[in-house]
C-alpha cells in the first residue's frame, strides 16, 4: 500500500506540470520546474525504479517524453493529448502484465507478506482483480482527457479516479480475500501463480 501511495503520488507532478505548460513562463523557468518535479518523481520511486517496476518507468519515461515532445515539437498531436498519452501507456503496462499473469500490482504487495502467500492461487486472483481495477481506471482517464480540453475539474475528476483505485487496493484485498477462501476452502493446496500460465 505504501509503495502504491508513492506511485499515485508520482503522479501529481503530472497535474502541477499540465498547469505550467499552459502559462507564459520561459524556457528556462519551465525547464527548472520540470527538473524539480522529475527529481520528486525519481527521489519517491527510487527503488522500484531500481527494481524496473513498469509502471513507474512508463510514468517516468512519459514525463520525460512529454516535456521533450513539447518544446521541440516531434509529435504535434500529442502537444494536445500529454495526459491520454500517459494513461495509454499505463493501460498498455497494465492490460501488458495480465496477459502474462503477472499482475503489476504483485510488486505494491509489501516485503513483508510470506513466500508461501505470495505463491498462493488466492495471492494471484486477488492482484489481478486490483490490476483490472487500474487498468479500468487508465482506460477512462485516457478517454476523458482524449476528449475534453484541459481543465481544473478533470484534472480533478482523473486524480479522483486514481484515489478509487488506491482505495480498492487497500481494502478489496480482505473482502476478496474471504471470498476466495469460502470458494476454495481453508484446504486448497498452495501452488505458485506462475504455474497457471495457458491453463
Amino acid at each position: 500500500m505504501n509503495r502504491l501511495f508513492k506511485v499515485v503520488l508520482s503522479f501529481v507532478p503530472w497535474s502541477v506540470y499540465s498547469w505550467v505548460m499552459n502559462t507564459s513562463l520561459s524556457f528556462r523557468d519551465k525547464f527548472t520546474l520540470w527538473c524539480l518535479l522529475f527529481i520528486f518523481i525519481v527521489t519517491i520511486n527510487r527503488h522500484l525504479l531500481l527494481q524496473g517496476e513498469a509502471i513507474t518507468l512508463a510514468n517516468l519515461f512519459s514525463f520525460v517524453f512529454i516535456f521533450v515532445n513539447y518544446q521541440f515539437n516531434l509529435i504535434p498531436l500529442l502537444l494536445r493529448y500529454p495526459a491520454s498519452l500517459c494513461y495509454l501507456l499505463l493501460a498498455l503496462v497494465a492490460g501488458g502484465s495480465l496477459i502474462l499473469k503477472k499482475p503489476f500490482t504483485i510488486k505494491f504487495a509489501g516485503d513483508s507478506l510470506p513466500e508461501d502467500k505470495k505463491r498462493h492461487i488466492i495471492f494471484y486472483l486477488i492482484n489481478r482483480n486490483i490490476t483490472m481495477v487500474w487498468l479500468g481506471v487508465f482506460i477512462i482517464n485516457c478517454a476523458l482527457n482524449f476528449h475534453y480540453s484541459w481543465s481544473l475539474n478533470l484534472r480533478l475528476v482523473s486524480l479522483s479516479l486514481v484515489i478509487l483505485a488506491l482505495l480498492a487496493s487497500h481494502y478489496f484485498p480482505k473482502i476478496m480475500r474471504d471470498h476466495y477462501r469460502k470458494r476454495f476452502q481453508s484446504s486448497a493446496t498452495s501452488f505458485p501463480y506462475q504455474d497457471n500460465r495457458g491453463k
